[in-house]
């Protein structure tokens, strides 16, 4: 009478490495990435390496199959290119860190804190081991039910991810970027994907039953075969536009930035204010390289754009949405942005400061950017010049704030939750006790 297969794998019954142990190994790896006469491939399978602190380390191209990382601190690491077949995650902190093009199949990631990860071209699909039973026969190792915890992949940047075959139920992706994301025969059934950005993934096959797309972004996605039973789609933007294309204009969107150029330029004597609002942007090329100073554009889509260094001085785009564009070293100087999207977009270096006109009025001489109730969750905003900008009810949850200078803003009514703000100026800043950044 044949045997049963063996139980699930006892990962606390590994060998442990200690830190001791580690560093002259991952001296050898560091040689081997370079090139180096002595380097050696870190390779620790099946090992207990809780007891290490992975947190900023660089540690690519590194095999740790079915290794146990539980709860350990990885945040901020570079882990691209590393295989975490089958390795045990649960509750690690994976915030920030990079694990683009990881073999991250059958990785046990429940309760794991994965804001912000970096997953691109990462697979997580369905992986198993294969051990052999008493009568020498192969069979699934057997890992049991990790039921109740929920996984954390909310603000996540996974673009171009490939989560085939996955087993993701009740887990949360909200606010995540899976922008040209493989998922194919995977199973999110009550997942929560509020705000989340599908834009151009496959989901062929996929099942969404019951799970919440509240604002998600499913423009030009594939769904064949795909299972939306019971799925809560408020306010989901689909394939539709949101508003008319360019194209609809009277003259091409070229010819038309052109003549905002000579508009801004002559100071109005020449060319045309360009007034783009209620118009979809998406999929327009090179807007970054026009003068986009004092255009109008309210409640348009920019979704994915790269404003890249654009010029947006005294520009009005109230209720705009600028999700996941690239908007480093953008000059949106005394610029007005109430009710923007501004989640997951990469903000770094750029400026929101006050606009000065020294020849106006005393009263006129300084315009402030206002962005009043703005969202920048997730955001990558680090060294922002914020000073004096007025940021009434803006929500900066779980953004990257570090180096960012608030100083002479108000913020009243700001929430700063998760939020990571190393060496960010106050000074002078409308702040009351009530705050959240206080509590």
């Amino acid at each position: 009478m044949a045997q049963k297969p063996l139980d699930k794998l006892d990962y606390t019954s590994l060998p442990p490495v200690t830190q001791e142990e580690f560093i002259p190994l991952m001296k050898q790896h560091m040689d081997y990435l370079a090139g180096r006469k002595g380097g050696t491939r870190l390779i620790l399978k099946f090992r207990d390496l809780r007891g290490l602190d992975f947190s900023g380390i660089e540690l690519m191209d590194a095999e740790l199959m079915g290794s146990c990382l539980t709860g350990m601190k990885m945040a901020h690491g570079v882990f691209s290119g590393t295989n975490f077949f089958n390795c045990d995650m649960r509750d690690a902190d994976l915030s920030h860190a990079d694990f683009s093009r990881c073999d991250l199949r059958g990785a046990l990631l429940a309760g794991a804190n994965m804001m912000r990860v970096n997953l691109e071209e990462a697979d997580l699909r369905e992986g198993k081991i294969m051990v052999r039973d008493a009568e020498g026969v192969l069979v699934d190792m057997k890992r049991g039910e990790f039921e109740g915890t929920r996984t954390i992949l909310t603000g996540a940047r996974m673009t171009n991810a490939i989560l085939n075959n996955i087993e993701a139920n009740g887990a949360d992706f909200s606010d995540v970027d899976l922008t040209g994301a493989t998922i194919h025969f995977g199973n999110f059934e009550g997942a929560l994907f509020v705000g989340a950005n599908f834009t151009d993934a496959d989901l062929s096959g996929t099942k969404f039953n019951h799970a919440n797309l509240s604002k998600a972004i499913i423009s030009n996605a594939l769904t064949e075969g795909a299972e939306f039973y019971g799925t809560d789609f408020d306010l989901l933007l689909q394939n539709q536009y949101t508003g008319p294309s360019p194209e609809k204009l009277d003259k091409t969107l070229h010819e038309l930035l052109e003549d905002h150029s000579l508009w801004v330029s002559s100071a109005g004597k020449e060319g045309a204010h360009l007034d783009l609002s209620g118009y979809d942007m998406r999929g327009s090329e090179n807007l970054n390289t026009y003068v986009l100073t004092a255009i109008r554009a309210v409640k348009a889509n920019f979704l994915h754009q790269n404003l890249r260094k654009a010029e947006l001085q005294h520009a009005v785009m109230d209720g705009s949405d600028l999700r996941d564009c690239d908007l480093r070293e953008a000059d949106m100087r005394g610029s007005s942005f109430k009710d923007v999207l501004f989640t997951r977009s990469d903000i770094r270096g750029a400026t929101f400061g006050a606009l000065h006109f020294p020849h106006k009025t005393p009263r006129d001489r300084q315009k402030v950017a206002d962005l009043e109730r703005a969202n920048f969750r997730y955001a990558d905003a680090r060294e922002i010049d914020f000073t004096h900008a007025n940021l009434k009810d803006a929500d900066l949850s779980y953004a990257l704030l570090d180096g960012s200078d608030f100083s002479n803003a108000d913020l009243r009514g700001v929430n700063f939750q998760g939020a990571s703000m190393k060496n960010v100026n106050f000074k002078d800043a409308i702040m009351p006790l009530t705050s959240k950044l206080l509590k």
